[in-house]
């Protein structure tokens, strides 16, 4: 359904004639990011205008209509209303445009055929409260264009929200999942960790890892963090998950629990990094066992471990742990346009 925007519907004042190469334009700025899908304006006719086109384009940075129209649509100008003060004709936009919060835009309408008799009349409202933009107006078709900043022109500009893609599907990247031989415990303060290294860069979402319990171990969280220069992991975590420990299995070798780390966190290419496993309410009984191969084969890291909640870490390079780490794609950020701030001019209305 589609949900009224940005708009100015109140004051009116003045004509703002609308013919041939005299041009005119409301710019407006987004406060949230959607598809605009069409635009209503306050218009009448004069005798008859003939065809009315309808654009939103960019603005420069003096905050004057710029470019080609990023997306249009047309109406019968000849079948509006001449009663004053007109009325709210809509003109549907294609298939619409989606845009940017903060960043200013134009409405701009033109009457190709139209002539000083046969125009089109856009209400306007003189010392208009509308802030996020102002009336233009062009008198060569849109070269050139000046305007009012005190003065708004009425319109409601209409769309829908920009329905975000669905998330990428998860990706195994970093893992090493073989070897049986040996039982890395978790508990209290006895923290347990494996390095890896991306070879791409991705966004780490989960991680998977071969654990089993003994008796009741209580809440398992697993973090992400950086390492130093010998490896060890270092810092807060940058992203974490729980997963309730008392619920894993008892039996060996355990499962494959996944832990879901929030929002995730975005990996740089070739920098080893750290999962750190802990069970802070657990004890020498009630604990957490993960899997561990002795003499394991993953190149991108090794098995740490810590006997103060992390404090300081010692290695053991040829172990590893039994991992697996998911993520997605980083996606390219959305180029992100400038906002712009139109300058206070004088200007004769048309």
């Amino acid at each position: 359904m589609a949900v009224r925007y940005e708009f100015h519907t109140t004051g009116y004042d003045l004509d703002a004639a609308v013919h041939g190469a005299v041009w005119k334009a409301q710019t407006f700025t987004p406060s949230v990011a959607h598809r605009i899908t069409s635009v209503k304006l306050l218009i009448r006719r004069a005798l008859l205008p003939g065809t009315i086109t309808v654009g939103i384009r960019e603005t420069d940075g003096e905050g004057h209509p710029t470019g080609d129209d990023l997306c249009s649509g047309t109406t019968d100008g000849d079948t509006l209303t001449d009663s004053w003060p007109g009325e709210w004709r809509e003109i549907t936009l294609g298939t619409g445009y989606n845009l940017y919060p903060d960043t200013k835009y134009a409405i701009v309408v033109r009457a190709p055929t139209g002539d000083a008799s046969n125009r089109v009349r856009w209400q306007c409202d003189l010392g208009g409260t509308y802030n996020g933009g102002n009336y233009e107006g062009s008198y060569n078709a849109g070269t050139s264009w000046t305007s009012t900043a005190e003065d708004d022109l009425l319109f409601e500009e209409w769309g829908e929200e920009i329905v975000p893609p669905p998330p990428s599907p998860a990706v195994r990247y970093e893992f090493h999942t073989t070897g049986y031989d040996l039982d890395a415990s978790v508990y209290g303060v006895a923290w347990k960790a494996q390095t890896f290294t991306p070879s791409v860069a991705h966004r780490i979402t989960s991680v998977k890892l071969l654990i089993r319990r003994a008796l009741l171990p209580g809440t398992i969280t697993v973090g992400i963090r950086e390492t130093d220069g010998a490896g060890h992991p270092t810092g807060d975590d940058l992203c974490s998950g729980t997963t309730d420990g008392d619920t894993l299995t008892e039996d060996w070798p355990g499962e494959w629990r996944e832990i879901t780390l929030g929002a995730g966190y975005n990996l740089d290419a070739d920098t080893k990094y750290a999962i750190v496993v802990r069970a802070p309410t657990g004890d020498a009984s009630n604990k957490v066992v993960w899997q561990c191969d002795l003499n394991g084969t993953y190149d991108g890291g090794n098995y740490e471990y810590s006997s103060n909640s992390g404090t300081s870490w010692t290695s053991t390079a040829e172990d590893d742990l039994l991992f697996e780490e998911w993520g997605e794609e980083i996606a390219p950020p959305a180029a992100v346009m400038p906002w712009n701030l139109a300058p206070r001019m004088a200007m004769m209305i048309g």
